[in-house]
């Protein structure tokens, strides 16, 4: 029975920490400012309040690694802005360079 209850305790852990990452930053919505202005965390007695349970291994484990998945998903997506901006950047200065030799910048 006191597995059940951990199992339960769990879940409920998995079932806030989704709705947490719901959450999460869309860099296509409006607002950005907004967004980067406000501090990104949640505090976890916030979290253990609402289950009325102590915080265990199992849920920093679980914590730490949604934490980490979100980190590493938004570093991929700076990566891919990153490369678009490099291509940009190049492609003008290979224009800039193409109207200094005397050709057209078209």
């Amino acid at each position: 029975m006191a597995a059940h209850k951990g199992h339960k305790k769990d879940s409920n852990v998995k079932d806030l920490l989704s709705k947490v990452s719901a959450k999460k930053h869309d860099p296509h919505r409006e607002g950005l400012e907004d967004d980067l202005s406000r501090p990104a965390s949640v505090t976890v007695t916030h979290v253990t309040d609402d289950l009325k349970a102590p915080i265990t291994r199992t849920f920093l484990e679980y914590l730490f690694g949604a934490l980490r998945h979100d980190f590493m998903s938004l570093c991929q997506e700076l990566l891919a802005d990153l490369k678009i901006v490099h291509h940009d950047l190049n492609d003008l200065c290979t224009r800039a360079s193409s109207v200094e030799d005397g050709g057209d910048a078209r």
